[in-house]
Formats: structure tokens, C-alpha cells, sequence
């Protein structure tokens, strides 16, 4: 049998943009992509070589960056705008259009000093001007509580240039904690496109983006195709191939011009997504991604308080379980609040002192009666469970968790909230123990845990 394989080398950016798709879906996200070598008794086959890769978007409402709050804008976003940093590989800001930078003593401010020889994909130079546009575009949006780069712009009082040097800017800070260049990822937009930011902000759907990065817009037809190529004024290891988008109505479609051949690769964050594609010649490739799911104790209550109570319900729910029967293996278990890898060398030192609980009933017992729960009877109150029922995920190991703690005998409740009870009671600290999730930003930002 005679097959027919396309061979297709997958650009760097088109690997970091899935990259940081994953970093903001579900616990694990997937992008599938074709088999492109099969194994010798498969048969003989063809090798056809094509330097254009055929992929799949969701319609968007704009690709302006300012006013989409869609995830497939924001992320091809980062294929044709480069930003003042990016996050490598281990998730600390590298220097992208940036030549140096130098906070001020009191680390409330910081100098830049941009890449000289920079040019928009139209011709015009990059100059401190258009990253001071692009800051008060961003900021203007925060003001109005939209925008998906809100967070990344909050904590910036303002933005000074140079007049005397078109390449230099300084920004100012609210606080010394706002000041990090890992926030520093938005995308730099070029003032000369448009006369204010409010035009910006008003571009429609047949907005067409200019940027400084490494693919620009061929043509754009917001209802059927999205075409992309390496751009020639990129100043960086220019791209060979050209991306096009497919607009598909949803993941099912997607998923069906993937097995008929017609795009090479789709992204899904459906926990399903290992019975989504039954053939062979797919392949399938997992990233862990920064969305938490946990159980939450309030210590508050009184008999929480007991750090004690609290390991004997870690000790008695079985977490590799929730992950298999609630989660359809589409979740990793972490030692923190951070991706696995964050702190990777760490990890690697301190391999034996693991902070997963094993499940152990006998031991979990043992901690309640040293804990006096079984000696009190009747007076000790039960404990309610508070889980959203809309979500059925959490639902399965709540229930999971609600039959280790009858296992062991500890008083206990289940309560499915609808979602506006179920954030009004989180807000307001009413609840023993919640199943949560929360999604930590792209620079992994976590301090609402801290303040």
C-alpha cells in the first residue's frame, strides 16, 4: 500500500504559541497532529514536502488585541505583535524588542532602551512612542474593567519618553511589587496606524493587524480564513512556513478536517479528547497548564482549625483517583500552586520530601481520634462540602471525597451550589471545605494567595 505523508516543519512560534494556549485551559491541554512518519510495516509511502501548515480557529469577534477577549485572537496575537519581554522556557522575562533595562534605586521605575533597527511590517520604525501608545491604550481599557491584558498593565502609573532619543522610555510603577518584567508581555502596538486610542479600541472585525513579529497578515476573511506569513522585516530567525486558518464553528469540526486531512493540527481542551480522534495516524501531545484544582479548608471553623482533621480528609480522599474517575486523566498532581516544572531544579534536590498525601485510612483514623472527633460523638457538627453544580468535574470528587470521610466516619455533608450561591459564599468566607479551581496568569502570578 502506497501512503501519502505530508511532511511539515512546525515553526518555533507556532510551538510557543501552543505552548502558552496550554499554559491557560484546563488542567491539561492537547493539540493533536498527524503521524507524520508511520513505522516500516505500515507499508511503503510518499513523501510530499509542504512548507504551508493548515490549522483551525474559532471565529473571532476582532484580532485586535486591545478589544478580543478570544482565545484564539489572543494567541495569534503573539505570532504577529512581539512584546517588551517574553517568558522562556522557565518562565522568567527574556528581553524581546529590549536592547537594556535598569530599575531606579528606589524600584519604583524602569528605564528602557529599545532594540535599534526595529521596523513595523509596514516599513514605519518602532520607537518608545508607540510602547507608550500601547501602555495607555491597554490602561484605558483596564479602566473600564475590560480587556484581557487588564492585569498586566494595573500596576503602571505611567510612561515617560525621551525626547532626546526616540529609542528610550521609562515606566512607573504604583508599588515595588508591581514592578516585575514578567508583566512586561503585552503586545507593543504602532501608533502611526491610528490617530487615537480610541479608534484603537473601535477597530471592527475587519481589523488587520500590523506588528513587529515574526508572521504578518496576508489576507483575512473573518468568516472563513486567516493567512499568515513570515514576515520580511522580522529581525530574528525568520519562519519558512505560512500559516492558514481554517474557521470552524467549533472543537467537533475541527476535529473532523483533521481526519479527513484537511488541517494538520487542531487544539482542544476538552477533557474528552482522548476519544475525540479514533484513527491511528493522529497523534497527540499533553501540556500541563497553570488551571488549579483544590480543596480548600476554612480555618475558621473550629474544627478545622485542627491541623489534625485537616490531614486525616487529605490522608482518607484518594487523589490519584479523583484524577482518573473525576478528571478523565486530563489533570497532574502538583506539590504547589505552580506548573510542575517551575521549580524543577528544586524538585530534583528534594525528590524524598514529597507533599502529596498517600491515601491511608488506618492513618487517617488514628489522626481524628488523636483529634478527639470520636470521643464527642454527636457533638461534633458535621462538616459540609460546598461544590459548584455546574461543574461536573469537581461534582465527581466531591462525592469522591464525601465517601472517603464516611469511610473513616467523619461527620460530614455534601452541598450543590448553583454558581451565583457558590461565588457569593467564597466571597464572603462562608463554607468549611470547597472545591475550587483557579487559573493563575500567564506569568504565573499568584499573589492573591498572599494579600
Amino acid at each position: 500500500m502506497l501512503r501519502r505523508i505530508i511532511e511539515k516543519k512546525i515553526p518555533d512560534a507556532l510551538r510557543i504559541a501552543a505552548l502558552l494556549s496550554a499554559l491557560i485551559l484546563i488542567l491539561t491541554s492537547c493539540a493533536g497532529e498527524i503521524n507524520l512518519l508511520p513505522s516500516p510495516e505500515e507499508g511503503e509511502y510518499e513523501i510530499v514536502r509542504s512548507d504551508e501548515i493548515k490549522l483551525s480557529m474559532r471565529m473571532v469577534r476582532s484580532l485586535n488585541p486591545l478589544c478580543s477577549s478570544d482565545r484564539d485572537s489572543f494567541f495569534i496575537s503573539k505570532l504577529i505583535y512581539d512584546s517588551l519581554f517574553e517568558l522562556g522556557d522557565d518562565y522568567a522575562a527574556v528581553p524581546s524588542l529590549v536592547e537594556s533595562y535598569e530599575y531606579s534605586p528606589d524600584g519604583y521605575s524602569l528605564s528602557l532602551t529599545l532594540k535599534d533597527g526595529i521596523r513595523w511590517q509596514d516599513g514605519e520604525p518602532l520607537s518608545a512612542q508607540d510602547v507608550k501608545f500601547s501602555i495607555d491604550c491597554l490602561k484605558s481599557f483596564s479602566y473600564e474593567n475590560t480587556g484581557i491584558y487588564k492585569e498586566y498593565v494595573s500596576g503602571i502609573s505611567s510612561v515617560s519618553t525621551d525626547w532626546t532619543d526616540s529609542l528610550k522610555l521609562t515606566i512607573y510603577f504604583n508599588n515595588k511589587n508591581d514592578a516585575a518584567l514578567e508583566k512586561l508581555i503585552f503586545p507593543i502596538l504602532p501608533k502611526h496606524q491610528f490617530a487615537s486610542a480610541y479608534q484603537m479600541k473601535t477597530a471592527g472585525n475587519d481589523f488587520i493587524p500590523v506588528g513587529t513579529g515574526r508572521y504578518r497578515v496576508e489576507s483575512y476573511n473573518y468568516i472563513k480564513e486567516l493567512r499568515l506569513v513570515p514576515s520580511e522585516r522580522y529581525r530574528g530567525e525568520r519562519p519558512q512556513n505560512t500559516l492558514v486558518f481554517s474557521i470552524v464553528p467549533g472543537n467537533e469540526e475541527a476535529v473532523n478536517l483533521l481526519s479527513v486531512n484537511e488541517i494538520g493540527m487542531i487544539y482542544t481542551e476538552s477533557p474528552a479528547r482522548k476519544t475525540l480522534v479514533s484513527s491511528s495516524d493522529i497523534s497527540q501531545k499533553e501540556f500541563v497548564s497553570p488551571e488549579l484544582e483544590f480543596i480548600a479548608f476554612n480555618i475558621r471553623n473550629p474544627e478545622l482549625n485542627d491541623k489534625r482533621i485537616r490531614q486525616a480528609i487529605c490522608y482518607a480522599f484518594d487523589a490519584n483517583e479523583a484524577l482518573s474517575a473525576a478528571f478523565s486523566s486530563s489533570a497532574v498532581l502538583a506539590e504547589s500552586m505552580y506548573l510542575p516544572s517551575f521549580f524543577e531544579d528544586e524538585e530534583a534536590e528534594n525528590t524524598e520530601s514529597s507533599a502529596f498525601y498517600e491515601r491511608d485510612l488506618e492513618y487517617a483514623e488514628t489522626l481524628l481520634k488523636l483529634a478527639g472527633v470520636y470521643e464527642r460523638g454527636d457533638s461534633f457538627t458535621a462538616l459540609e462540602i460546598l461544590v459548584r453544580k455546574s461543574n461536573s468535574s469537581e461534582l465527581a470528587a466531591a462525592n469522591l471525597l464525601k465517601n472517603a470521610l464516611d469511610q473513616i466516619a467523619l461527620p460530614c455533608t455534601l452541598y450543590e451550589a448553583e454558581d451565583e450561591e457558590y461565588y457569593y459564599r467564597m466571597s464572603y468566607r462562608s463554607f468549611e471545605i470547597a472545591f475550587c479551581s483557579y487559573r493563575t496568569t500567564s506569568f504565573c502570578d499568584v499573589d492573591i494567595y498572599f494579600y
